[in-house]
Order: structure tokens, then sequence, then C-alpha cells
């Protein structure tokens, strides 16, 4: 209901900015009377006539009904007027209404006569009415502002209708960055469970690799920083290029085969060696 009024508040607003330069929609039926009076003014059979209290006044008045046509103040039908002074004039009018569903007419009440805009269901706004003259070119002061509408007519008003698709726009969003926070965080939990198993598997006493290996001719060991663990009788073929900073942990009684040509070697005191150096 608040959604509703603050929207409706909106277009009056902006329906009023433009009302000193556009005219009503159409042209009113003038009528002697009191519109009030079913004597005077009679609505079509299952129409509904409603007098908008304190339309007299100058503000924005608000009527609500439900979908019977009837006035409720949680109803989903909604229809604001805002009466008022225009600068330059002396005399009040309906600078404009709107409604959230059809309106068949409106009745703007001047001391004994008024106005009838007759929209026929085909409007849902309109500005600048007038209650009828009282004097060449001076309409009265307005008495009162009535609706007539079909109850019949009344379209089926859905929440999003109701309260604006926006709530849900920002529900999806909110649902969707959620979704993605949740990912985020499974994400860089199995990276931690990971590393920490990596880590587990490579941490040991001297931090050993316990690994079988089958070295070739020629072949390549390349492990950076990291610690080898050569098992008991494991070769290394001739040719075989190990990494500087490596550091290796010999088991012992492990037979170690290395050709001469080999770059450097592991001396007598656990340190890697030129071949001219010497213990």
């Amino acid at each position: 209901m608040k959604k509703i009024v603050t929207i409706l508040s909106s277009i009056l607003f902006a329906v009023i900015s433009v009302s000193t330069v556009y005219a009503a929609s159409i042209p009113p039926l003038l009528n002697p009377g009191n519109a009030s009076d079913p004597a005077d003014y009679t609505p079509p059979a299952g129409y509904v006539y409603y007098e908008i209290p304190n339309s007299a006044m100058e503000g924005t008045h608000i009527a609500t009904f439900n979908s019977s046509g009837i006035v409720d103040p949680t109803g989903p039908y909604t229809f604001a007027v805002t009466v008022g002074t225009e600068i330059g004039d002396n005399f009040t009018k309906v600078l404009a209404w709107v409604s959230n569903f059809p309106v068949y007419a409106v009745i703007v009440q001047g001391d004994d006569a008024f106005n009838l805009y007759q929209y026929n269901n085909s409007r849902y706004n309109d500005i600048d009415l007038v209650a009828p003259d009282i004097a060449p070119d001076q309409p009265a002061d307005v008495s009162f502002v009535a609706i007539v509408f079909d109850p019949l007519a009344l379209p089926v008003i859905t929440p999003c209708a109701t309260f604006g698709i926006v709530p849900f726009i920002i529900l999806f969003i909110i649902l969707f960055l959620f979704l993605i926070t949740i990912i985020a965080l499974l994400s860089v939990i199995i990276k931690l469970l990971i590393g920490i198993l990596i880590m587990g598997r490579g941490k040991g006493r001297g931090n050993k690799v316990d690994i079988d290996v089958d070295i070739g001719n020629n072949a390549d060991i390349d492990i950076g920083n990291k610690n080898i663990n050569f098992e008991k009788n494991t070769n290394v073929e001739k040719n075989t290029n190990i990494e500087k900073n490596t550091n290796i942990d010999i088991e012992k009684n492990t037979e170690i085969n290395i050709d001469k040509s080999i770059n450097e070697y592991y001396d007598c005191h656990h340190k890697w060696k030129k071949p001219d150096d010497r213990c």
C-alpha cells in the first residue's frame, strides 16, 4: 500500500509540473445541482460513486478500494487527487489525479453545480480539472471531488503490479551474490585442504621424500630446493644432472654409482664440491 502511494505521489508531482501548460484531456459536462444527490446525478447501474473525503481542502487525497469496489485501507486499488491553487489564480481546482485502475468519471463540485469529466473507463490520470464557472472565466472553488468506476473493470493486481518488480530484482541479486560468495569460500577451503595434504605428504624427518626412481641415461632431475631421499640400492646413471641447492638425504648403506662426468659430487663433508676440490 505504501509503495503504491509513493509511486502515485511521484506521478502526481510529475503531471502537476506540466499542468500549467496542458488542460484536461476532455471537456467537462456541466450539470446543475449537487452530484451527491441521486436526483441530480446517478451513475450507471453497478458502478461505484465515491466522494473523496475532505477533497475541498488543498492537498493530496487518497482513497483505496478492494476488488469489490468497497473502500478498504488495505485494498490494492488506489486513487489519488491533488487539489490546489495555481500561481495567478484565485480559485482552487484539481491540479491532477492518478489511479492504478480505469476511471469512468471524475466529478468536480462547485457551489450549486458540478463538472462531469466522463472518461468511460479509458483513463488512469488527468490534469487541470475545474468546477463550473460562477462568473465569466471565474470557476468556483472545489467543493468536493468524486469518482465513478466499474468494479468489474478493475484489473487483476499481482504482487509485481502492486509493489513493482524492483524488490524481486533486488532479491535475485542478493541470492546471486550469496551463491557466488559460497562458491568462493568452498574454493578457498578446497585449496587449503589440498595444500595441507600436499604439505603432509612432503613433510617428514629431514624432509625426506621416499620415491622409487628409474633414471635412464641422460636423465635430468630438477627438483629445485626440495629434499630427495635415495633409498637403499638406488642407482643414478651417468650423465644425470642434479640441480644446485638440492638437499639429498642418503640412507645408510645406500649404493650410489656416479659417473665421473658429473659436474659436481657429494664429498666426505656432505657438501657439493667440484671435481678438483678435496676433503
